[in-house]
């Protein structure tokens, strides 16, 4: 894992006690699609049983850095908060 970057409703500071907390998970460059789901399913499972629903999306850096077509993207370099590198 490169770093985790916190977008969404937290980030701009207008979450409603029932949102949802955004994690976009950056990866390292040259993993393989299976890889990422893989990471991505076990991500799912850290998560259960936690009070606030955690939704995380795995990326790599290089997606991260160059997408301009995913929405969730491109609000996340737009708003996000690296909270971890």
């Amino acid at each position: 894992m490169k770093g985790l970057v916190l977008y969404g409703s937290h980030a701009r500071d207008d979450a409603l006690p029932d949102s949802d907390i955004d994690v976009l998970v950056l990866l390292e460059d040259g993993l393989s699609g299976n890889e990422i789901r893989s990471l991505w399913r076990q991500l799912e499972h850290l998560t259960i049983g936690v009070d606030t629903r955690i939704e995380t999306w795995p990326v790599t850096v290089a997606r991260f850095q160059t997408d301009d077509v995913s929405p969730l993207i491109i609000a996340a370099r737009r708003e996000g908060i690296q909270i971890a590198a």
